[in-house]
C-alpha cells in the first residue's frame, strides 16, 4: 500500500519535534559533568585539568542549552535545529576532548549516538563525518598537553598509536550508528505503512456498518455522512475557541469524526415496520427505539474489539450511548445530565439534531436553516449543551456545506 512522501515525512517531523524536545533536557543534564569534572580535580583524581577551562566549558555549554531551547520554542518545525543542536555540542566535546583525563573516544561517539534518535542516516553520516574532522586536530592538540610522565615514548609515536586505533574504533562505530538509523527508519516507514492500512480496513468497517443502518432507516439517507461532517465542525471550532481543553485536541477529533457513524447501530434490531412508520409510535413502540443507544453499545463492544483500538471503541460507546441524553437530565437511556453526558455524545446530540431538523422524514418535512438554528437555540441549556450549540450557531455557511452533501 503507497502513502504519500509528505504524510510519510510529516511522521517523522512529528518524530523530529519530540527528539528536539529531548536534546534540550540532555543538554540540560549535561551541565552535571562540570562539577563533578571539578570535583574529580579538587580531588586529585584528574591533576592536569584546568579548572579555569572547566568552567569556560561550563558556560558554553548553558549558553548552548538556552540557545537551543529558545530556538526550538521558537521555530519548533525547522529542519535546522538538529544541525544547530549536534554542531554547537560537537564543538563542546572538541574543546573538552583536549583537555588530559578526559576520554576522547567517549566524547565523539555521544553526538553520532544522539543523532541516531532522528532515525535519518544522512544526518548521522553527515555528523560522523563533522565528529571525525573535529577528532583528528584534537589528537595533535592533546599530544602536545600530555604531561611528559605520561609518554613511554615519543609524542609521535603516542600520536599515531593512539590515533590509529581511535580511528579503527571510530569507523567501526559510525558503522553501527549509520546502520542503526537506517534500519530504524526502514523498520518505522513500514509500521507506519501497516498502521495506515488498518486505518483504511478500520474506515472501511465503520462505513460498511453504518450503511447497513441507512439501508434499513428509509428516513436518515446519507445521515451517517453528514452527521460526521457536523462532528468535525464542531471539534474544530471548539478547538479553536479553547472550548474542553482537557478532552477536546486534534488526536481526540479525529477519533469523534471516526465513531460517529457507529451512533445509531442500535436501529439494526428494531424491526422495520417501527423504524419507518409514518404515523406516530405507540408507547410501546416508542420505548422500543429509546433504547436503541444501549444496543448500538453493545454491538460496539463486540464489533470494535477486532480493530484492537480502545480509545476509539470507548468514545464511540460514550457517543452511542449518551446522545439521545439532555442536558437537563430528561434525556435517555439513563437520564443523566449535565457533565456527566461525556464531551464527546454531547457533541454528538447537537450533530445530530441539526440533520434531523435540516433533513426531511416521513413524519416531517425539512426545515429551513433559520428554523433550524432557531429550534437548535431554544433546545439550548435544555437538551444541548449551550458551548456547543454556540459553535453550531457561527457556523451557518459550513452547516449549508455539509446540507448539500458537502464536506468541510
Amino acid at each position: 500500500m503507497k502513502h504519500s512522501t509528505e504524510t510519510i515525512q510529516e511522521y517523522f517531523n512529528t518524530n523530529e519535534r519530540y527528539a528536539n524536545q529531548l536534546l534540550v533536557k540532555v543538554i540540560f543534564c549535561a551541565l552535571l559533568i562540570y562539577p563533578s569534572i571539578a570535583i574529580l580535580k579538587i580531588t586529585g583524581i584528574l591533576p592536569y585539568i584546568k579548572l579555569i577551562h572547566i568552567l569556560v566549558y561550563f558556560f558554553m555549554n548553558l549558553i548552548l542549552a538556552f540557545v537551543f531551547y529558545f530556538i526550538t520554542k521558537k521555530h519548533p518545525e525547522s529542519k535546522s535545529n538538529k544541525y544547530i543542536f549536534l554542531i554547537f555540542a560537537e564543538m563542546i566535546i572538541f574543546f573538552l576532548s583536549t583537555e588530559c583525563g578526559v576520554i576522547m573516544f567517549i566524547s565523539y561517539v555521544l553526538i553520532p549516538l544522539c543523532s541516531c534518535i532522528f532515525f535519518d542516516e544522512k544526518l548521522t553520516f553527515r555528523i560522523l563525518i563533522l565528529c571525525f574532522l573535529c577528532m583528528i586536530p584534537s589528537f595533535i592538540i592533546r599530544s602536545f598537553t600530555i604531561p611528559d610522565v605520561y609518554i613511554w615514548y615519543s609524542r609521535p609515536t603516542w600520536l599515531l598509536k593512539f590515533g590509529f586505533g581511535s580511528f579503527i574504533e571510530y569507523t567501526v562505530y559510525g558503522v553501527f550508528c549509520y546502520i542503526l538509523a537506517k534500519e530504524t527508519r526502514i523498520a518505522l516507514t513500514s509500521i507506519y505503512e501497516h498502521k495506515q492500512s488498518i486505518k483504511v480496513i478500520q474506515d472501511q468497517l465503520i462505513f460498511g456498518f453504518a450503511n447497513i443502518v441507512e439501508a434499513k432507516d428509509i428516513n436518515t439517507g446519507h445521515h451517517v455522512k453528514r452527521t460526521s461532517e457536523y462532528v468535525k465542525l464542531l471539534c474544530r471550532k471548539l478547538i479553536k475557541r479553547g472550548a474542553f481543553p482537557d478532552i477536546l485536541n486534534e488526536h481526540t477529533a479525529e477519533l469523534m469524526v471516526k465513531a460517529a457513524p457507529f451512533h445509531d447501530l442500535g436501529k439494526i434490531s428494531i424491526p422495520d415496520s417501527i423504524l419507518n412508520k409514518p404515523g406516530k409510535l405507540t408507547e410501546e413502540e416508542r420505548e422500543l427505539i429509546r433504547y436503541h443507544p444501549v444496543d448500538s453499545a453493545e454491538f460496539i463492544k463486540r464489533s470494535l474489539n477486532i480493530l484492537e483500538d480502545e480509545e476509539l471503541s470507548q468514545i464511540a460507546i460514550n457517543m452511542a450511548l449518551s446522545h439521545h441524553e439532555r442536558i437537563d437530565g430528561r434525556g435517555y437511556p439513563y437520564g443523566l445530565r449535565g457533565n456527566e453526558i461525556p464531551v464527546s455524545a454531547r457533541i454528538m446530540a447537537v450533530a445530530d439534531v441539526i440533520d434531523a431538523l435540516l433533513s426531511k422524514r416521513s413524519y416531517k418535512e425539512a426545515y429551513s436553516l433559520e428554523k433550524s438554528f432557531r429550534i437548535i437555540k431554544e433546545m439550548s441549556g435544555t437538551a444541548l449543551d449551550p458551548t456547543i450549540v454556540d459553535a453550531l450557531l457561527s457556523s451557518a455557511d459550513e452547516v449549508k456545506i455539509i446540507k448539500e452533501g458537502g464536506t468541510i
